[in-house]
């Protein structure tokens, strides 16, 4: 994702592309609205939105145990 965001400074929006899992709106977005938004501050054409019947976002969480990953 940094990658991507840095070769923005190079490349038009249009010559990018990040696959990002989202919920539909059926099954209530999981994604938050400002971040997204965030996002498309960049260039709405980078961010193709990934939603199906079973998807949802990734979430992921770093936990330190006495200062070890």
């Amino acid at each position: 994702m940094y990658a991507l965001v840095g070769a923005r400074i190079w490349l038009d929006s249009s010559d990018l592309r990040c696959v990002v899992d989202r919920a539909s709106e059926e099954r209530g977005r999981d994604f938050p609205k400002n971040l997204e938004d965030q996002l498309n501050d960049f260039g709405k054409d980078i961010w193709c939105w990934n939603e199906g019947p079973e998807t949802r976002t990734t979430k992921s969480r770093l936990k330190y145990v006495d200062g070890v990953r």
